[in-house]
């Protein structure tokens, strides 16, 4: 049996590394694309900063895949850290890292960070985009227009995203101390990475 629960956790743990890994190639793709948008528009000897508006779009296109694999992960942490450890028999005296008290205790400090990281990274330069092309938004042909409204459309949109699932864990997080505190079962509620 402990042979079946080790190859579990061996594969859940890849699938975890797997998971950052993906994510962490969506941000380099989206910063790489920041990069040649913003190259592009000021690049050239005249000023194109109409391509600006791409920005919102590439960061409500990346945003929701990097909140989905920000949950899996979660998800895989919970796996990791409460449902393999409690079908391991008692002769095991250590904890695994991902259900240790280091990682609960810094993990609100964590899920701030990353959240605070996510925001720069995705509305920061849609922000300045935004801005940049605020002579859009009310002249010039109509589907300009429409392009800078439904870019700020996205920009919100992505704002809401990041920041709902910030709420989401953080409710988790309540939970989990509220648990603890109490002596109860606090498997139910594992705050996701």
């Amino acid at each position: 049996m402990n042979d079946i629960i080790s190859t579990f956790y061996k594969t859940a743990s890849q699938h975890f590394l797997s998971r950052l890994q993906m994510r962490d190639n969506i941000t380099l793709l989206y910063l790489t694309g920041v990069g040649t948008v913003v190259g592009f528009a000021f690049g050239s000897p005249t000023v194109k900063k109409e391509l600006l508006l791409v920005l919102p779009y590439m960061a409500l296109a990346c945003a929701p895949l990097m909140v989905h694999h920000n949950v899996m992960l979660g998800s895989l942490l919970n796996y990791l850290s409460k449902e393999i450890p409690s079908t391991i028999s008692e002769t095991t005296t250590s904890p695994p890292y991902e259900a240790s008290q280091s990682l609960q205790n810094q993990f609100a400090l964590a899920l701030g960070l990353r959240t605070f990281g996510q925001l720069i990274i995705f509305l920061l330069p849609s922000f300045f985009a935004l801005i940049a092309t605020w002579s859009l938004a009310f002249s010039g042909p109509l589907l300009q227009i429409l392009a800078y409204w439904t870019a700020v459309f996205s920009f919100l949109l992505t704002f809401f995203i990041v920041f709902l699932i910030h709420k989401r864990q953080t409710h988790d997080i309540d939970h989990l101390k509220k648990f603890a505190k109490n002596g109860s079962d606090s498997n139910r509620f594992t705050p996701m990475s």
